[in-house]
């Protein structure tokens, strides 16, 4: 069984990306708060549109998916590996920031 949950928070905003595959969006979680643990996260389809909206640096979420490996050739011909964690769920742990108009 390949299950990963991660609490944390983002380092910066959620790229947006059309795909022939989707809607794609991946951003970075500090999972321990020391930023010394950062983990890419990818969502797609309708979970990368609300993340993309509604996500932003510094937002405090949850996230449910699997872990995934690739490896690639790099241009001066080694071999890098790749993890990155595919969400299928993503809960916002915290309330957006929003601003308060007093009406008179």
């Amino acid at each position: 069984m390949n299950v990963i949950t991660l609490t944390g928070r983002l380092l910066d905003d959620p790229a947006r990306t059309d795909t022939a595959k989707g809607v794609k969006t991946t951003f970075r979680l500090d999972v321990d708060g020391r930023r010394q643990l950062r983990l890419p996260i990818a969502t797609w389809n309708r979970l990368a549109g609300t993340c993309a909206a509604h996500l932003h640096r510094g937002r405090h979420i949850a996230v449910t998916g699997t872990l995934e490996h690739s490896s690639f050739t790099a241009n001066d011909g080694t071999r890098r590996d790749r993890w990155e964690v595919v969400a299928n769920a993503v809960t916002f742990l915290d309330a957006p920031p929003h601003t308060i108009e007093r009406r008179p």
